[in-house]
């Protein structure tokens, strides 16, 4: 997702999910505890509320950009569920 928030040019929101894989990640190595890895969350559900509560630079346009491909990547899904269930019948 930070990637496609880069493609994006949403800085703001690669920021977020940077930071939510940092905390996960360094939970499960062990560099840190559970009250950390809270902590960390607490400070990005934060961080996103402000992504999302202000629109200095067009970012509500970014938003509906998110929306619109999720709603894509669930069409496309839908269509090679439905392929995969046609080819395994006609098996």
């Amino acid at each position: 997702m930070a990637e496609l928030a880069k493609a994006a040019n949403w800085s703001d929101m690669r920021a977020y999910y940077d930071a939510e894989t940092d905390a996960a990640n360094r939970l499960i190595e062990g560099k840190l505890n559970w009250d950390g890895y809270e902590k960390a969350a607490r400070q990005n559900k934060v961080a996103l509320k402000n992504i999302f509560d202000t629109d200095p630079t067009g970012q509500d346009e970014h938003k509906r950009n998110f929306q619109t491909f999720g709603a894509i990547c669930n069409d496309i899904s839908s269509d090679f569920i439905v392929r995969a269930k046609a080819s395994a019948s006609s098996n």
